[in-house]
């Protein structure tokens, strides 16, 4: 016992008892040292290592054990050591330990953290494994993160001495290390560490795993390539086991590739659970994967094999609380698949009779009805139409997310926003006003503007006013008005003369947008625009203004970086300084699911938003988004993005809140006052002066 407290206390309390003795041990932050020194103090033929926190799984086979390991003269016996749980009671983390050994001289123990047995060189060791019986570890949230945090100290101190010495690592603490920066999720510092680790352990299986969790770290930084290759290279080197193919399907599953996902996800299901001295999640090789398969399987639309590979996963894991409630869903999910599938024979079958076609689709149940797949072919079906005059078809496509009109209170992008906020303005003025975009089950009228799913779009009619969003997607739909109205920065081939030739007109949101079309022979046809803000979210405000309050409210990727990494010096100088942030990460971490924004920027900005004085709010409904404007001095946007006009900017005027901004972009046409900076947005010096014009106002 490490503590004299706790020594005094066991010694009391069991002294009636004199088969049970406790030694008082003087801790040293050496674990090896500690398990030497039990075995010194061990009288028996053999020892049973335990923790305080530690219980035996299925106890009552250990006689009949302890019987077969001293006919078989076992001098060492290796144990299941559980030491992880998820919700359900599964065990997610397991290796095998030295848990019996015979206290013979013949076994020591090594190494400080993360302790191992030696043998002396001329005895045999025999060696056994105990497959019924196993150890768990008992513990809570918390001492799992006190052993991490002492554990994560012990390997770091041994790494940075020798590193002092002569810097030749034992591939094992290099390995520990890099394995400890991953729990601690700092993915950037584990990855060279495991590339030094492959780089110099002599064991297969060590390497095998090292790449494998290389892989994770990479796909955490947003590199999803490189750790396709890592993956490829643990397959390379162990073709048996089945980590490598789950890991395959899981980078596939990211990059929503279902079929390749589900052929590398079948593979490894079909490999047997390996057998390892390497630290394993048991699950991860049973109902875990079946239930990953099942989910590929819905998402490529074969719902026959989904079921099949998710009862798979059920029989694995009957208790598991996720697959239950699961299970419902996909049966739910299987049984809407057969109607959409019976539905499409039925349309299919009538698309020659009108009337038969019409009754059909009127009987679609409500809860299919969007289905993509029905959708588009009633779509088809139908005959083309004239739409009546004095009507306005929005064509934005789809998107990261649904969206509708009242999207708004709880906040959209700025492209949304005005589509929102101009097809409320066409209602006004009398016109039939409908909106194809990605709005799923939220489909329908609002504010007198009817929102439908952007694959409800029929091609071959003739519409009257057409307007197509951010780019000239539909050059070969008749329409007796046809624009394109952009709302990013056009790359030279999203409009060219021969499609030009079809449209009425281009409709841009400033001159510095225009430039971007300066290839086009007919100007004339460039419609330079403005974004617009909704007044009636600007009156009745009566927010109290801070004048050391500053905003932020555009993609976090445009310029907080500037303002965030000067933080520090902005505080110094003004103690009482706040910096509020809007927008949230929504879309950035989307797609980042898929491999298009990396982990590693988001974990960095993370970490500077924790700065005294920082708040981060996320996305919030644009009239909120005004009272926070109001409340606020200053609107802080050290900008180094191609802006094409900036809503930011606008609703900061607006309000009253002083701009601060770099001049760039756009925002030299849109800005039309406040503190104004000038430089090159690629120079750090252009920030160095932005921070002390801000500190300054």
């Amino acid at each position: 016992v490490d503590d004299q407290k706790s020594f005094d206390e066991l010694s009391t309390k069991y002294s009636y008892n004199p088969k049970i003795k406790f030694y008082k041990y003087e801790w040293i932050d050496d674990f090896a040292n500690k398990r030497n020194f039990l075995a010194s103090k061990t009288k028996s033929d053999y020892y049973f290592r335990l923790d305080t926190d530690d219980t035996i799984d299925h106890p009552e086979f250990l006689q009949q054990a302890f019987t077969n390991y001293a006919k078989n003269k076992f001098t060492l016996v290796m144990f299941r050591y559980m030491y992880g749980f998820d919700t359900s009671g599964n065990c997610n983390a397991m290796h095998w330990r030295e848990t019996i050994i015979k206290n013979d001289g013949n076994i020591f123990w090594n190494k400080k953290i993360h302790e191992n047995v030696n043998y002396v060189a001329t005895r045999k060791v025999n060696t056994g494994k105990e497959t019924q019986i196993g150890i768990i570890h008992k513990h809570d949230k918390e001492d799992a993160e006190k052993s991490l945090h002492r554990n994560f100290a012990l390997i770091l101190r041994e790494y940075e001495e020798v590193k002092a010495v002569d810097g030749k690592q034992d591939p094992r603490t290099v390995g520990y290390l890099a394995r400890m920066y991953m729990a601690k999720k700092e993915y950037a510092k584990a990855v060279p560490l495991f590339e030094e680790f492959i780089s110099t352990s002599g064991w297969d299986e060590d390497k095998y795993f090292a790449w494998i969790q290389l892989s994770d770290c990479l796909i955490y930084l947003g590199a999803i390539e490189t750790a396709l290759s890592c993956v490829v290279e643990a397959l390379l080197l162990n073709p048996t086991y089945p980590d490598a193919y789950f890991h395959m399907m899981a980078i596939y599953y990211e990059k929503k590739d279902w079929k390749k996902a589900i052929e590398w996800g079948e593979l490894g299901f079909a490999k047997p659970t390996p057998e390892t001295m390497y630290v394993t999640d048991p699950s991860s090789y049973t109902w875990r994967p079946a239930a990953q398969i099942a989910v590929c399987y819905v998402n490529a639309g074969k719902f026959e094999k989904a079921i099949r590979m998710f009862t798979a996963a059920r029989k694995l894991a009957p208790l598991e609380l996720g697959l239950k409630t699961s299970f419902t869903h996909f049966l739910d999910i299987y049984n809407d698949n057969e109607s959409v599938t019976n539905y499409l024979r039925l349309l299919d079958y009538v698309r020659e009779d009108l009337k038969s076609f019409r009754l059909l689709v009127d009987s679609i149940p409500a809860r299919i009805r969007n289905d993509e797949r029905l959708s588009t072919a009633i779509t088809m079906i139908e005959p083309p139409k004239k739409w009546e005059d004095k009507s306005v078809v929005f064509f934005c496509g789809g998107a990261w997310e649904d969206w509708v009109d009242t999207s708004v209170i709880g906040g959209i992008g700025g492209s949304e926003e005005a589509t929102v906020y101009l097809s409320r303005e066409f209602t006004k003025l009398g016109y039939k006003v409908t909106v194809f975009n990605q709005c799923g089950e939220l489909e329908g009228m609002y504010n007198g503007v009817e929102y439908k799913n952007y694959h409800k779009f029929h091609p071959k009619d003739e519409y009257d006013i057409l307007i197509c969003w951010r780019s000239n997607m539909l050059q070969d739909v008749k329409a007796r008005k046809k624009y394109v109205w952009l709302h990013d920065i056009p790359f030279k081939d999203t409009i060219i003369d021969e499609d030009f030739e079809s449209l009425d007109g281009v409709i841009v949101l400033s001159e510095y947008h225009k430039s971007f079309l300066s290839h086009l022979k007919d100007q004339s046809k460039i419609i330079v625009s403005r974004n617009g803000l909704n007044i009636k979210d600007f009156e009745n405000i009566s927010e109290i203004r801070n004048p050391h309050r500053m905003i932020y409210a555009s993609s976090y990727d445009r310029g907080l970086q500037h303002l965030l990494e000067h933080w520090k010096e902005v505080r110094k100088e003004v103690p009482d300084a706040e910096l509020h942030i809007f927008y949230g990460w929504n879309t950035y971490l989307e797609m980042m699911k898929i491999g298009r924004r990396p982990k590693e920027y988001y974990d960095m900005m993370c970490e500077l938003m924790k700065q005294e004085g920082v708040t981060e709010h996320g996305r919030i409904g644009q009239k909120k988004l005004v009272k926070e404007y109001s409340k606020s001095g200053i609107w802080a946007y050290p900008c180094h993005f191609e802006e094409i006009s900036c809503i930011g900017g606008m609703r900061a005027m607006a309000t009253g809140a002083v701009p601060c901004y770099t001049d760039y972009a756009a925002l030299k046409e849109t800005v039309k006052y406040g503190v104004k900076v000038e430089g090159d947005v690629k120079d750090d010096k252009t920030y160095d002066l932005y921070t002390r014009k801000l500190i300054k106002l």
